[in-house]
């Protein structure tokens, strides 16, 4: 038995506060005698769908556009642009790890709106003149990219 000194982080973004210990494959208090299923494997499955792949590039894609923009100069805009684009890969990874089709159906389509807004935010962007067009239409590609992935469907159950 093993006992953790320390809060320690474990790959799947639980964390293991003190007194906390591994046994056989489940983590185990022994302060509050609570058993917590360890993580699975498949929970970061995910990772490996093109639709989850393609949002994370997109997010890297606004980020980096946004990176190269005065951060006083349409500060609200620039953090709705984040905020949505940061959505999209949450989404897919929500809908897929349920492994439920319904709920799927419906992060599928949640993706779908948020993509939506990541467009339309994008363009009021372009037209105050916060990014360039260029800048626009690197992260349009993507939008319609994901647009069409996610229409697919079964690119998250596959």
């Amino acid at each position: 038995m093993a006992v953790a000194n320390e809060y320690l982080k474990l790959k799947s973004w639980r964390f293991l506060k003190k007194n906390e210990y591994r046994q056989s494959g489940t983590l185990q208090s022994e302060t509050e005698g609570k058993l917590i299923p360890k993580p699975e494997s498949s929970l970061r499955s995910y990772r490996k769908i093109v639709l989850w792949q393609r949002a994370v590039e997109l997010v890297r894609t606004v980020f980096g556009v946004l990176s190269h923009c005065p951060s006083n100069v349409f500060a609200e805009i620039q953090e709705h642009i984040k905020k949505t684009a940061m959505s999209i890969p949450t989404q897919i990874a929500e809908g897929y790890v349920s492994g439920q089709q319904v709920f799927i159906d419906f992060m599928i389509k949640k993706t779908q709106s948020s993509l939506a807004k990541l467009d339309t935010e994008i363009h009021l962007a372009m037209q105050l003149k916060v990014i360039s067009h260029d800048d626009k239409r690197r992260m349009e590609i993507i939008i319609l990219e994901l647009m069409q992935l996610s229409a697919q469907n079964k690119q998250l159950i596959n």
